[in-house]
């Protein structure tokens, strides 16, 4: 039980400020970011990920399977792109690595499958290729602009921090844009929620 409350605290101290991260100002919206890596055929024997830091919220591992990059990562995670040849590349081992961030009762990853899992990204001999590309932006109300498509033209040899074009889609109506704030707020509030009462609910059973 003192190792469920432990977890349960720690928990709470990594959604807590995410929470209040997610508060978005009054009199703005917040909308996608699309990002394209132009060309990514230019490299046939490179695997590229995208990852965001190693923690509990934010870790994960996508394979960048197309031009478009992954962007359903949290809203303040940091995401990078990497390159890795393709015979050094193993995807069991991006598996594990997910596994592990993905461990653990309901109070998240433990300390030491956190470790693991940056000790095991860290083996991995890559190249990072983008650094923090963003996949929202919040704007004001008043701004037309619905969705931002960046494109990304990779070399090896750099590391880009902003992308090489941008294209703006504007709506002509004056929406507010296709990401609702609320979704940002109510997601971890509810979440926090269904914790705390998942550990009442274990706790009066015993």
């Amino acid at each position: 039980m003192k190792r469920e409350v432990v977890g349960l605290a720690i928990m709470l101290l990594m959604i807590l400020p995410a929470v209040g991260a997610d508060l978005i100002e009054p009199g703005m919206k917040v909308i996608r970011v699309n990002n394209y890596i132009n060309n990514l055929d230019d490299f046939p024997d490179y695997t590229f990920i995208a990852a965001a830091e190693i923690s509990p919220v934010c870790g994960r591992i996508e394979i960048v399977s197309s031009n478009e990059m992954p962007g359903d990562f949290y809203k303040f995670c940091s995401v990078s792109v990497y390159a890795i040849e393709k015979d050094k590349f193993s995807e069991p081992l991006i598996g594990s690595i997910n596994q592990k961030l993905q461990s653990g009762d309901i109070s998240g990853p433990t300390a030491e499958d956190l470790e693991e899992a940056k000790t095991l990204f860290d083996s991995i001999e890559k190249k990072e290729v983008i650094r923090d590309y963003e996949y929202y932006k919040e704007i004001p109300e008043s701004n037309s602009q619905e969705e931002i498509n960046n494109y990304y033209t990779i070399d090896l040899e750099q590391v880009k921090m902003e992308p090489d074009r941008e294209n703006v889609e504007a709506d002509e109506l004056g929406g507010r844009g296709n990401i609702s704030p609320y979704a940002y707020i109510g997601i971890p509030l509810i979440a926090l929620l269904i914790i705390l009462l998942l550990v009442l609910r274990k706790r009066k059973k015993k």
